[in-house]
């Protein structure tokens, strides 16, 4: 579940209105076939940032958790990494 909501707020960062970037519904495929897209480290660090406001339930804890142990896996030189300290319960 975690996982879904994760490409799910990647998606919405990524579908900014421009030709090139890709539709919501392949977020979780853009995620893994383009792991070098500039972009995902600072969606990653504004999803979990997103669930600072959310409802405060278990599942807001882990969204929050996943995202940022994924920011943290996969982008630990990111300047937006470095900007995401902690993860939100």
């Amino acid at each position: 579940m975690a996982r879904k909501v994760v490409c799910v707020l990647v998606a919405l960062f990524l579908a900014v209105p421009l030709v090139w970037r890709p539709p919501r519904a392949n977020a979780c495929g853009w995620l893994r076939d383009h792991p070098e897209d500039p972009r995902l480290p600072e969606a990653l660090h504004l999803a979990v940032r997103s669930t600072r406001w959310g409802q405060g339930d278990e599942q807001n804890s882990s969204v929050s958790r996943a995202v940022f142990l994924f920011l943290h896996k996969h982008y630990p030189n990111s300047e937006w990494t470095k900007k995401t300290t902690y993860w939100f319960k």
